[in-house]
C-alpha cells in the first residue's frame, strides 16, 4: 500500500523505492513517512528524506511553473512530502540477506502490484529512487530511452501501459 501524503492529488508526483528494508509491514511504512514529514517540519534534516525530499519539491514546483529552490527549508520539504506519494517496488521485507529482495519478489511484484498502485494514483512524474526501480518503472511505464536519455532518474508524464501477466 503506497504512502500518500495528505495534499496529494491526481497528477502529482510519486516515488517509488525498493523495499521497506528491515521494518516491514505496511503499517510500518506510513509510520515511518509521517514521522519523516513531522521531523522536517520541525526543522531536522535527515540526508534521505529531505535530499530525496529536496527533489520531490522540484519536481513539484515544475510542475506547477513555480521557481525551483534547490536548497529550501525543510519545512518546506516536508509539505513537498505531504504532497506526494511514496511507493515501494516490492512489499516484502525478507529477513535474510539484509532484507534485499529476491530475485522472484523483482519478477513478480513491480508487475502484481505496483503496476495497479501507480493505475490509481495517476502521477504526472515518478522518481525512481535507485537502478532497479528506475528499471522496473521503466518496463511497467512502457518508457523509451534514446541516446541522450539512457539512465532517468525521473520518468516524467510517462504513458502507463498495463502489460500481460508471463
Amino acid at each position: 500500500m503506497p504512502w500518500c501524503g495528505p495534499s496529494y492529488r491526481s497528477g502529482g508526483v510519486a516515488v517509488v523505492a525498493i523495499n521497506m528494508d528491515k521494518y516491514g509491514g505496511l503499517g510500518a511504512h506510513w509510520w515511518i513517512r509521517l514521522e519523516r514529514v513531522r521531523e522536517l517540519k520541525s526543522g531536522r534534516r535527515r540526508a534521505f528524506d529531505y535530499r530525496l525530499g529536496t527533489f520531490v519539491a522540484l519536481a513539484q514546483a515544475s510542475l506547477g511553473g513555480a521557481p525551483l529552490d534547490v536548497e529550501p527549508e525543510p519545512a518546506r520539504v516536508g509539505e513537498a512530502w505531504e504532497a506526494a506519494a511514496f511507493l515501494e517496488s516490492v512489499k516484502c521485507s525478507p529477513e535474510q540477506g539484509v532484507s534485499a529482495p529476491t530475485g522472484a519478489m523483482w519478477r513478480n511484484c513491480p508487475d502484481r502490484y505496483l503496476v495497479e498502485e501507480i493505475a490509481v494514483l495517476a502521477p504526472s512524474v515518478v522518481i525512481a529512487v535507485g537502478k532497479a526501480p528506475g528499471q522496473a518503472l521503466r518496463r511497467l511505464l512502457n518508457v523509451q530511452l534514446d541516446e541522450a536519455n539512457r539512465e532517468p532518474w525521473v520518468l516524467a508524464r510517462a504513458e502507463f501501459v498495463r502489460r500481460p501477466p508471463g
